[in-house]
């Protein structure tokens, strides 16, 4: 039931608080690093502590067992994740292969670069890297049996990461749709979090409320993204 367990959110800090400009969902990138600076700021006697590695191994757990259950069957997960070598991420997944080896209901973990080297007798699931639509072994990655790899994320389109999302929900017409769904105080934070969006159509934004010219933003403070 978590079609996005790694969701991260890009930020940018502004005057009236953060702002969010992007929602990624593929892998858990910079969680390692978060992980490393808790065991700094615990080392330090800091308050500023979070349970990365407790929340993360939490996710991979519950993905896990809930794969397990559909299968009807029990066991210890063999965790192979897929990240090549040359990835900028690889001390981030280093790090947070460490914390699932401290888990009882894991059974082992290992960074492997290639989707060949995952194999039924030495893996149950697979925690993908950097490999998504377009990678080289994507394809290969798609074809492992969902009956005996437990992959996570799962390899769906970005629906949740699609920036139209940030003009939905500010467009009037769609208001009272996602009202049903959400409470007034999600919404609120939504309002809050949510910059105004627009679409970019040739020379003019197409914003819920009116259309403007391009020309009439000002560049630094807006972000353009495809």
């Amino acid at each position: 039931d978590q079609p996005a367990p790694f969701l991260r959110l890009d930020l940018v800090r502004t005057p009236q608080g953060f702002k969010v400009i992007d929602i990624n969902l593929t892998r858990p990138a910079g969680l390692g690093d978060y992980l490393t600076l808790d065991h700094l700021y615990k080392r330090l006697g800091s308050a500023h502590q979070f349970p990365t590695g407790e929340v993360f191994s939490g996710t991979v757990r519950n993905c896990f067992e809930q794969w397990m259950e559909y299968r009807g069957s029990y066991g210890k997960a063999r965790i192979a994740i897929l990240l090549a070598e040359t990835a900028g991420d690889w001390h981030n997944f280093q790090a947070l292969a460490t914390a699932l080896r401290e888990q009882t209901w894991v059974d082992s973990v290992d960074v492997v670069a290639t989707v060949k080297a995952i194999t039924d007798g030495d893996y149950n699931c697979v925690i993908r890297g950097r490999v998504k639509f377009g990678h080289p072994q994507f394809i290969q990655l798609l074809a492992l049996p969902t009956d005996r790899f437990c992959v996570i994320s799962p390899l769906g389109w970005r629906f949740l990461g699609n920036k139209y999302w940030f003009v939905a929900l500010r467009d009037p017409a769609l208001r009272g749709l996602f009202a049903k769904r959400l409470s007034e105080r999600e919404l609120a934070i939504l309002d809050r979090a949510i910059p105004e969006t627009g679409v970019l159509s040739g020379n003019m934004v197409v914003f819920p409320d009116r259309t403007v010219p391009l020309s009439s933003l000002t560049r630094k403070e807006w972000v353009l993204k495809p």
